[in-house]
Parts: structure tokens; C-alpha cells; sequence
């Protein structure tokens, strides 16, 4: 068998086969054991194999050294983590307790403070009852004492005087200014201050009565007016009062003629007063042409006559059944009468001059009306 000879660049993990084959190698061929007594055979110097052995048996402590070496260091390193970690644990538990510690603390000192103010509390009101009991103690006998000291008083009857009444000044009232009203503005020329139509219903707040009715919202005059005494008519809605220039705008239909045999008539009456007014108007006469006129009727002292009549203004028309406008105008001194916007005639007068009230008048005929105006003039 042929030895195998390793350098000292030998691996160290192959070490030990080597040496194994060379110790094989270096056997006696006869199986006798080559570590004979050294006294029965010379000593032999050292040979090849043998710094072998040694080189390998070197190199071996000192892989041996240095795996111990690091076995140490890693030992050391987990004792010392196994330290650390221990060390944290002890921390934190350390840590929990005293929390624990400072909350019973706290509770305690809280449960402490609360019985101290209990007790605190307690002891006041203890005190403050013994000093009301002592003094009520003092004063039953102060009371005693005095009532056995002094003798039993007899009440009297006490006079109240009677008390003198004070007069109590009465104020005087005291003046209030009253606020001058406004001045209404005079309506202008052309302002229509009244109107009552069929289609805005104004004619049923009339004091329709008699002979006067309203159908359908028209204003209707059944002809059964004759009498011979003062006869003003239906009154209006509209007072002009103190506004003595304006004009009022009648639409009339004749629907029959009457039977009053000087009276068949119908028409305004303006400027109407205590003292008289002015009356303006048309005759229905069948088969002639009535007059229309403007009239002046002067009334008694007594209102109850007319004790002057005046015919200023007359002029021929004959009304038909159509529907007409007649309109009078009292503007200052002067009076109109137009039919359809025609001037039938116009007179000037000083008797009235006054706004006073209007009246619309029928005597025999049977009328329709259906438009009523009042304009400022």
C-alpha cells in the first residue's frame, strides 16, 4: 500500500483520514505493533510522518481553541441577552406595581380625605346643636327668673287715636297737545270722485226704496212717483260737502212714459241744502217734445214749501227709449245742462253755491239707470 504524504496546506477536517492511512502505511507488515518499549529498540529520529501528526494535531487545538472561543462568545452573548431580557421583564413588572401602588395610594388618600370632611362636618353640626341647646337652656331660665321677679301685670285697653284724613291734592290734568290733522288735498280737475256702475255693484249700497229698486246691479225707477209734495228724490252716496264745483254723469233709458199728468219727469238735483237747490232734468210727454230745463227751488223757513221757483234754463228734447248721458255742471256761480256732450243750455246764479248733497229724481216715467259719476271740476 503506497503512503500518501500531506502538506502542512493539508484542510484541517481531512487531517485525521490522513493520518489514519499514513498510520496504517507505517505498520509492520506482520501486524506488530511499531510503539515497541524503548528500551528494546534504539531511539529513531523524527520523520516525515511524525510533523505531520504534529502539524495536524496543531491545527486541530487550534480549531479546537477557536470554536471554544467562539462557543464563549456566543454564550456570553445569549447570557448576556437572557440578562437584558430579564432585566425588561423586571422593568415592566416593577413599572405595573408601582401604578398599582400609586392607585391604592391615591384611593386611600382620596377615601382618607372623604372620611375627614365626614367627620369634620359631623363634629360642626355636633357643636352648633350644643349651642343652640344652651341657649335655649339660658333663655328659659332668664324667663324664669323674671317672671318670679316681677308681679302679674293686668293688660289695659291701649286708646289708638284716630287718625286724621290727609287730603290728597288732586293732580291736575295735564294738557295734551292735539296734533293738527293734515289738510285733505283738493282733488284736481278731472278726478272722478264717485263712481257707481252696473258692473261694480255700488248701486246695492243705495237706499233703494218706494218706487226705486236695484235688479241685476241696475238702478230701476218703477214710475209710481205722482205726489205733489216736495219730492227731493233718492238720495246718493257721495257728499261733496264744502267741494262746491263738480259735475255729475247720469245714464238714463226711458222705459215708459208716466202718468203724473204735469210731473212726468226725471232728473238731478244739485247743490241740494236746507235752503233749496238746483234741479236739472228732462219731461217725458208722449207724442211731444218735453222740455229739458234747469230749475232754482227756493224752500220756507220751515223747509216744508217751496216758496220760490225759478225756471232758468229750458230748451225742446224728446227722449227715446235709447240710452242718453245727461250731466250737469255747478261751477262757481254758473250752471250747465249737456245730453250726450251737447250744451242744452247753462245759466248763472248766486243763491247756492255750496257743494250740499245730490239727488236723483223721477216723477211718472219708468227708468233704467245703469252709470252714476261724480267728476271734480
Amino acid at each position: 500500500m503506497a503512503r500518501r504524504v500531506l502538506t502542512s496546506a493539508t484542510i484541517p477536517g481531512v487531517a485525521v483520514l490522513v493520518f489514519g492511512v499514513a498510520m496504517v502505511g507505517w505498520l509492520p507488515a506482520n501486524g506488530a505493533s511499531s510503539f515497541a518499549s524503548p528500551a528494546a529498540s534504539p531511539v529513531a529520529s523524527p520523520s516525515p510522518t511524525t510533523d505531520l501528526l504534529a502539524t495536524v494535531q496543531a491545527n486541530q487545538a487550534a480549531d479546537a481553541a477557536s470554536a471554544a472561543q467562539t462557543a464563549t462568545a456566543l454564550a456570553t452573548q445569549n447570557a448576556q441577552l437572557q440578562a437584558a431580557l430579564v432585566g425588561l421583564a423586571t422593568s415592566e413588572t416593577a413599572a405595573k406595581q408601582a401604578a398599582a401602588d400609586a392607585q391604592d395610594a391615591l384611593g386611600t388618600a382620596q377615601a382618607g380625605a372623604t372620611n375627614a370632611a365626614a367627620t369634620s362636618q359631623a363634629q360642626i353640626e355636633a357643636g352648633q346643636a350644643t349651642i343652640a341647646a344652651q341657649a335655649t337652656e339660658i333663655a328659659n331660665l332668664e324667663l324664669s327668673a323674671t317672671a318670679n321677679a316681677l308681679p302679674t301685670a293686668t293688660p289695659t285697653e291701649t286708646l289708638t287715636p284716630t287718625a286724621t284724613p290727609t287730603e290728597t291734592p288732586t293732580p291736575r290734568p295735564t294738557a295734551t297737545e292735539t296734533p293738527e290733522p293734515s289738510p285733505t288735498p283738493l282733488p284736481k280737475a278731472g278726478d272722478v270722485l264717485y263712481r257707481a256702475t252696473t258692473k261694480n255693484g255700488e248701486f246695492k249700497r243705495w237706499a233703494a226704496s218706494g218706487d226705486w229698486k236695484v235688479l241685476d246691479g241696475m238702478l230701476l225707477n218703477d214710475g209710481t212717483e205722482c205726489t205733489d209734495d216736495i219730492y227731493r228724490g233718492l238720495e246718493t252716496p257721495y257728499k261733496p260737502g264744502s267741494l262746491g264745483d263738480y259735475a255729475v254723469e247720469v245714464q238714463v233709458q226711458v222705459v215708459s212714459g208716466g202718468k203724473c199728468f204735469n210731473y212726468n219727469s226725471f232728473g238731478l238735483n244739485v247743490r241740494l241744502t236746507d235752503q233749496g237747490w238746483y234741479g236739472s232734468g228732462v219731461y217725458v210727454i208722449e207724442g211731444q217734445q218735453g222740455p229739458a230745463f234747469i230749475d232754482r227751488l227756493t224752500l220756507n223757513q220751515e223747509g216744508t214749501n217751496v216758496d220760490d221757483y225759478t225756471r232758468l234754463v229750458e230748451k225742446d228734447f224728446e227722449p227715446d227709449s235709447d240710452w242718453h248721458t245727461y250731466r250737469v255742471e255747478v261751477q262757481g256761480n254758473h250752471i250747465r245742462l249737456l245730453i250726450d256732450g251737447t250744451l242744452v243750455g247753462e245759466a248763472t246764479d248766486n243763491r247756492f253755491l255750496e257743494g250740499g248733497e245730490i239727488y236723483l229724481w223721477c216723477h211718472g216715467p219708468q227708468i233704467n239707470v245703469r252709470s252714476f259719476k261724480v267728476i271734480a271740476l
